[in-house]
């Protein structure tokens, strides 16, 4: 096996665990959110609710910059469409504000 299919392999080994790993977490938040839901104290504080968002937030923006890493460090570009439309949105949104 040559070094950059060895290489390759390692990344998408790891960014599978990686993966794995946030999907074990967010779902787990989210169990617990919906067990949450089915009592009335619940109900009475959204501060709960607003920690375990933020907390699957945080979740898959970590785990997204450790596989977006993991990519360039294998020398392969990382293509972002959602966010190439929206600077293409700005864009067209200050030319036609001139």
């Amino acid at each position: 096996m040559s070094k950059q299919v060895s290489e390759l392999k390692g990344i998408i080994i790891d960014s599978h665990n990686l993966a794995r790993q946030g999907f074990t977490q967010v779902g787990g938040i989210a169990h617990l959110a919906l067990l949450a839901m089915q009592t009335p104290e619940a109900y009475r504080s959204a501060d709960s609710f607003a920690a375990a968002l933020h907390a699957v937030r945080c979740i898959s923006q970590d785990i997204m910059s450790c596989v977006d890493s993991q990519v360039e460090a294998a020398g392969l570009p990382i293509n972002d469409d959602a966010a190439d439309r929206r600077l293409a949105a700005r864009l067209a949104a200050e030319k036609d504000e001139e």
